[in-house]
């Protein structure tokens, strides 16, 4: 039973780490520009994938002992030994967890912000005469180089 308490704890301790990194790549993202975002959130991603596979042992390790299972969900209170260990560990991702929820709207704000300061570029670029002189150039010399069709031509 020691055994597999153990196991669980490596467990909660591996994930305890995913959330503190989490929590850091989070905290990145609220100061990037939207290259740096996307990054970040690819790797925000993998990191809770990580975190559902562990949360997935995590259910079948403790499957069998009633205890670790209520100790790790915080229905139980043990004072000492592997379980107090799962408690205090658990409850400390829990607070990583509860930190990360809290700067959620902030970072959703951030990434509209960063989006409309984007599209706000491309709209000034876009509008730019050198652009709209592009454009015209591109699709001049685009008909100069399409072949003739010369099934509409008619006999004169």
């Amino acid at each position: 039973m020691d055994e597999n308490r153990g196991q669980l704890l490596k467990m909660l301790q591996q994930k305890l780490a995913l959330f503190l990194e989490i929590e850091r790549v989070s905290d990145v993202m609220l100061l990037a520009q939207a290259d740096e975002l996307a990054e970040a959130y690819e790797r925000r991603q993998e990191l809770l994938d990580e975190v559902a596979a562990i949360d997935g042992a995590l259910r079948g390790g403790c499957a069998g002992d009633k205890q670790a299972r209520e100790a790790m969900n915080h229905e139980a209170h043990p004072v000492q030994g592997l379980l107090k260990e799962l408690y205090d560990c658990s409850l400390n991702i829990k607070a990583a967890a509860n930190r990360v929820l809290q700067n959620e709207q902030a970072l959703r704000d951030h990434i509209l912000r960063e989006q409309a300061r984007i599209r706000k570029e491309l709209e000034r670029l876009n509008k730019s005469g050198s652009t709209v002189a592009q454009r015209y150039g591109d699709s001049v010399s685009w008909g100069i180089r399409r072949p003739m069709d010369t099934r509409n031509l008619r006999n004169l």
